[in-house]
């Protein structure tokens, strides 16, 4: 048989997935839940109409244990048995929740108040949205939607098999189907910071009627910053800036960038850098854009060096002109030694080397060169300095290599500077690629390259990029010391590619 799949569940399966972290909310429902004979094979089908809801609505309480046929009539308002009041008897509860109660007495008599006592500290039957909030006019079947024990029964419990569990989602899909967001007018933020809630609301804010934004924009407007912070709530925002007009949008952005400092900690929080993203997304005009940058501008360095926050920055530089992105420019040049230091903050000198032009990229250029020997030597720094060199920049190379005259020796025998060496030589042209293996040859220690753990990768690029007087000088050096070379674990590796090369240039 064909498996039924909802496509309310298909589309939000990957974006957001129910965790355990909301059963803990309903951790006595689901004890009871247990001793019910839950049949999921006669469920009544769904509701063809809104105005035949409610009919279907009884009909399947009925069958699940929330009343109907289930239901003890023998029961009292005023019965008790010892300290305990009954279920029934209990002021907390609702008449829905007395026939819950009673369907799972006349299963379980004998050993319901046992059963009740231990499970008295867990049991909370009152709805965060209760129903009498929603009882008016046509809509008085509302309230069955976020009654809490109906949740759990039909998407939250725990399904004993995969078919049970698809079965539970289709159902409340046809459940909330009978709805619009102008139901829950009132409760939409609640709802948004919901974990089911706020999977329902991104299913009806996919194709909204008319009026339908404009209302769930009254709601939150206030709360933009804090929506744009939750776990769940952060998800509704950025269908809602999918949904909305140029005006719309402009109005999210100045209620957002109001205040700069909350903005600032917004674009580094781990979910609200990917509601501000979102919104950089979906930017349509050169106001939103201005405002934009504008509020992000000042937090530069911060955002840089932010494994969030440079996220927003390198958006910036990739889609917006020039003159949007000076300010963050000139910040990023002026800070450039911390920031190509930083685990984050690198990535972001690349991309604004590579997208900028003008007298914005030569200034940062010249103080990645400034800082070209101290960056060289640095974890992270040197994938700057390799990048720049590998955009071919006419005038890099000669003033890297006038800040690492005198210098090579040193930083071939670097972990990390020896990578920036290795570059160079693939590079650099012939002439200059000359000058920095006849400096390593002349330092009175070369011969410690090649047992070195980096300087042997140098001694390697050498042998592959030189010609001439200057390759016969390094192989004359590898004959000199092959025999302590063979000794050491870094000189056979050397030694193992010096013959491999040989034997391929005979070829």
């Amino acid at each position: 048989m064909e498996k039924d799949q909802s496509p309310f569940e298909n589309y939000y399966h990957d974006e957001l997935s129910l965790g355990d972290d909301f059963f803990d909310q309903s951790l006595g429902l689901t004890e009871i839940f247990s001793l019910l004979d839950l049949s999921h094979n006669s469920l009544p089908a769904p509701p063809s109409s809104r105005r035949d809801f409610g009919d279907w609505e009884r009909q399947f309480n009925g069958q699940i244990g929330l009343g109907g046929a289930r239901r003890d009539p023998t029961v009292g308002t005023e019965s008790r048995a010892g300290p305990h009041p009954t279920a029934v008897s209990d002021p907390r509860l609702g008449d829905d929740d007395a026939s819950f109660s009673s369907g799972i007495r006349q299963q379980h008599d004998g050993n319901f108040l046992q059963r009740t006592k231990q499970l008295r500290n867990h049991l909370n039957y009152q709805s965060p949205i209760g129903r009498s909030h929603f009882s008016s006019g046509s809509n008085h079947h509302f309230g069955g939607l976020m009654n809490r024990y109906a949740l759990d029964i039909l998407n939250v419990s725990r399904p004993d098999s995969y078919a049970q569990s698809q079965n539970q989602n289709k159902l409340m899909t046809q459940y909330l189907e009978c709805f619009s967001l102008g139901d829950l007018r009132g409760y939409i933020l609640y709802l948004a910071k919901d974990q089911y809630g706020s999977k329902f609301l991104q299913y009806k804010l996919k194709n909204p009627k008319e009026g339908e934004i404009e209302m769930v924009l009254s709601e939150v407007m206030q709360h933009l910053c804090e929506l744009m912070q939750h776990q769940f709530g952060n998800y509704v925002y950025q269908r809602l800036v999918e949904a909305c007009n140029e005006n719309q949008r402009t109005r999210i952005i100045l209620a957002v960038t109001q205040s700069r400092v909350q903005f600032s900690g917004l674009c580094l929080n781990s979910y609200g850098y990917r509601a501000v993203k979102k919104l950089l997304n979906y930017i349509t005009c050169q106001r939103q854009i201005t405002l934009l940058v504008s509020a992000i501008s000042p937090g530069t360095t911060a955002l840089v060096t932010d494994p969030n926050g440079q996220h927003l920055i390198k958006h910036c530089v990739e889609y917006f002109s020039y003159e949007d992105n000076k300010y963050i420019l000139n910040e990023i040049a002026q800070n450039c030694y911390k920031i190509a230091t930083c685990q984050s903050g690198y990535s972001v000198v690349q991309t604004c080397v590579e997208c900028s032009h003008g007298e914005y990229r030569d200034r940062l250029v010249a103080e990645i060169i400034a800082y070209g020997l101290h960056l060289a030597e640095d974890l992270y720094g040197n994938f700057v300095v390799q990048h720049l060199l590998e955009l071919k920049i006419p005038g890099v190379m000669e003033n890297l290599l006038c800040q690492f005259e005198g210098r090579c020796f040193s930083l071939s025998c670097n972990k990390y500077a020896s990578n920036v060496v290795e570059k160079c030589l693939m590079e650099a042209g012939e002439e200059q690629a000359s000058w920095i293996i006849i400096e390593l040859l002349t330092s009175p220690n070369v011969h410690k390259l090649l047992v070195d753990p980096f300087g042997n990768y140098v001694i390697k690029k050498a042998l592959k990029v030189s010609k001439g007087v200057i390759c016969q000088a390094l192989i004359n050096l590898i004959w000199v010391n092959a025999p302590s070379m063979r000794t050491n674990i870094y000189g056979r590796k050397l030694l193992t590619f010096f013959n491999s090369m040989k034997l391929h240039q005979h070829a």
